[in-house]
């Protein structure tokens, strides 16, 4: 009876023993600070589509728009970070190039999908122009660039797929506009042709301003 009752003891002390242990293992992943750092590439969508659309009444059109973007949080909901962008619009008479830069605030809140945000966003852009055309059996080179003070902002939604941190997915859809120079200053006469005012409705509607999807891949830590 002493022996079983030893036993008995022993058992529990063993069980108390290993309880408190996985309690304070628990409390210290409890008190693992959460992931604040968010390092992403994020493609244009919108100008994916577009240059679908403009290789088939086209010969020939490379379009496409890349931003690596990093973001920090500064409470659960609130956060601030900076991105940088390329965007390359490259058709058969002629092609602009843009790079950017600008910072952003975003307000969040988590919800059973992941995580819904507005952000809005100020920066810098830039556009470069080359142009060679035949007009009038003349072969015609110039070239010009233009700044502009770039804002905006977005809205979109968040799926991670690691707690904490881990691989995400992010999808957003966003409206931006620029002011600054005229890309088609410098050109003389030539700023009334059409490809003028196509290159003027490029930089407002797709490089600069204009309404941008937005698909990111990244990793939170």
């Amino acid at each position: 009876m002493k022996l079983r009752c030893k036993a008995a003891f022993a058992l529990g002390l063993f069980l108390m023993a290993g309880s408190a242990a996985f309690s304070q293992e628990g409390q210290e992943q409890d008190l693992e600070p959460a992931p604040k750092n968010t390092v992403a590439l994020a493609i244009r969508t919108d100008l994916f589509v577009h240059g679908m659309f403009m290789n088939i009444v086209d010969e020939r059109a490379v379009i496409f728009g890349i931003a690596p973007w990093y973001d920090r949080k500064l409470t659960e909901n609130l956060s601030v970070g900076g991105q940088l962008g390329y965007v390359l619009y490259d058709i058969v008479t002629w092609n602009m190039h843009s790079f950017s830069a600008g910072a952003s605030i975003r307000y969040g809140y988590r919800n059973i999908l992941g995580f819904s945000f507005i952000e809005g966003m100020l920066g810098y852009a830039n556009i470069f122009l080359k142009e060679v055309s035949n007009e009038f059996s003349e072969l015609r080179e110039r070239e010009a660039q233009a700044h502009y003070f770039r804002y905006g902002g977005k809205f979109g939604h968040r799926f991670e797929f690691g707690k904490p941190g881990g691989f995400m997915v992010e999808l957003a859809a966003g409206f931006y506009k620029g002011h600054g120079g005229n890309l088609n200053a410098q050109a003389g006469d030539d700023a009334y042709r059409w490809d003028s005012i196509a290159q003027d409705s490029v930089t407002r509607l797709w490089l600069i301003g204009g309404i941008h999807g937005h698909l990111s891949f990244g990793y939170v830590f």
